[in-house]
């Protein structure tokens, strides 16, 4: 994939390996201030799901060449973009995306991704040959869909919203100090009062917070927010 596309900038990243401009991951620290470096993971973990590196530049060039037959012939094309089961073709979820206006519907296919201190998000609208393409380093990548939708908007002459706030976010500066009977308490509030400030509509938000309790050891405070979940 990489030669015949001239994707000089991508490949199979190997800790050992000096790669110019590789990009560090960092996430926020609990009161959400500043950034603390990611924790560590060896790229041989990921695997193929995760561990290769690319850039703007070298995705766009995938993307173009997806309207071709540089790398796979039509009928195969084909089948890569049909979706199956849950809207989900071979890598791709195939779904209509609302734009900020709330009425203009595009036909769109993308794929979101994450490791340690990264996030990604492609969406193709193929109709016009838009793509939007968004890598994150800052573990943002509950927001980083919204502003996709944000900048396809752009494209269509709509004026983009804000992306929503990330309730986790929010959240586990409580947790941080062992509150989280206060955590679950804030959620069912601001769920009322400020239904369209947050994103309460990804399951993944409270379902990763547990998680994170549970690399602490706090498997009871985890069950909590699987429960509310």
């Amino acid at each position: 994939i990489f030669r015949p596309l001239a994707m000089v900038s991508s490949g199979y990243d190997v800790s050992a390996t000096l790669l110019p401009k590789r990009a560090s991951g960092y996430e926020p620290t609990p009161d959400g201030d500043s950034y603390i470096n990611a924790p560590y993971l060896d790229m041989s973990i990921p695997y193929a799901a995760g561990s290769l590196y690319s850039t703007v530049e070298d995705l766009y060039r995938w993307d173009r060449a997806l309207y071709l037959d540089t790398l796979l012939p039509a009928p195969l094309k084909q089948r890569m973009f049909t979706a199956g089961l849950n809207q989900y073709a071979f890598g791709w979820r195939v779904e209509p995306t609302k734009l900020d206006d709330g009425k203009t519907v595009l036909t769109t296919m993308g794929h979101s991704g994450g490791i340690n201190g990264f996030s990604s998000y492609i969406i193709r609208a193929t109709d016009k040959k838009e793509v939007v393409i968004v890598l994150d380093n800052t573990s943002r990548g509950g927001r980083i869909q919204e502003l996709a939708g944000g900048i396809l908007s752009i494209l269509h002459d709509i004026p983009p919203r804000q992306p929503r706030k990330l309730v986790a976010e929010t959240l586990w500066a409580l947790l941080a100090k062992g509150h989280v009977a206060e955590a679950i308490k804030t959620y069912r509030a601001l769920k009322v009062q400020k239904p369209t400030e947050y994103n309460f509509s990804s399951p993944g938000e409270l379902n990763g917070l547990g998680y994170r309790l549970m690399v602490q050891g706090r498997l009871a405070d985890a069950i909590e927010l699987f429960k509310l979940n």
